[in-house]
């Protein structure tokens, strides 16, 4: 490699090459030291695999692969008729427990049934009251709700299909809000810091886009000498989604 006399005087020459993810340092010749590592991938800060908490038949999967939605939207229906028949029998029980109990206290200042049979109907009541909470909580699970805002990106299951506890069901993300994971060497810390700039270069769209390190991870691989960075775009662009893998090209300036 050739450098001009005029560029050679006022640019520091770098080369650094990773290979098999090894590290490979650079000379300085200048004020700048162009530094780059390949270990970059981007992540979504909001992407999770939504499994079932029940037992139970899909009923209906309202958004479909590649559909955005809305925090809160519904993207899955489990056929509840029992366990919202079961709620609405615990609901009556609590009425007639809390009956039971307003009566039973009308008494007891009249003293027309003894503190045990009172107390024993305030215990009765509370179970009712724990009993309808837990009914309620089960039939809550027949609608698996989106945590945020997204796009569903896998469905694993079809409607009518019976499914077991702890099963995936959809895989969602949203690609808005990523986060840039980087490995670099150990040594980087005595210069890198929260703030840092640097060129972004992803392999897919063949661009660059400025970011800056957002964190980093207080933990030194002992085996391999790196460290884990985490870093931000300085802005959303449409283009880049999760999962896409690049470079990070920092300029070290004494």
């Amino acid at each position: 490699m050739k450098i001009g006399t005029d560029v050679a005087k006022r640019y520091t020459f770098t080369l650094l090459l990773l290979l098999s993810g090894t590290f490979i340092t650079s000379t300085t010749f200048a004020e700048q030291k162009p530094f780059a590592t390949n270990q970059v991938v981007l992540t979504a800060k909001n992407s999770a695999a939504l499994s079932s908490q029940l037992i139970g038949t899909i009923e209906s999967l309202p958004v479909s692969e590649g559909e955005h939605f809305r925090k809160g939207d519904t993207l899955v229906n489990f056929d509840c008729t029992i366990h919202e028949a079961e709620l609405k029998k615990t609901k009556a029980l609590l009425t007639a427990r809390q009956a039971e109990y307003r009566s039973n206290q009308r008494m007891a200042k009249a003293n027309a049934i003894s503190r045990v049979e009172l107390a024993q109907s305030r215990a009765d009541l509370a179970q009712a009251e724990a009993d309808l909470t837990i009914k309620a909580h089960t039939a809550n699970l027949c609608y698996i709700k989106a945590p945020f805002d997204g796009l569903l990106i896998k469905q694993y299951v079809h409607a009518h299909e019976s499914v077991r506890q702890g099963q995936n069901l959809v895989e969602v993300l949203n690609n808005a809000d990523l986060t840039i994971e980087l490995i670099a060497p150990s040594q980087w810390l005595s210069w890198v810091k929260p703030g840092t700039s640097f060129q972004l270069y992803v392999e897919e769209t063949q661009k660059s886009y400025p970011a800056h390190i957002n964190s980093i991870l207080p933990k030194v691989d002992a085996v391999s000498q790196s460290v884990r960075l985490l870093g931000k775009l300085d802005k959303v662009h449409k283009e880049l989604i999760a999962g896409m893998s690049g470079r990070a090209i920092f300029n070290q300036t004494k």
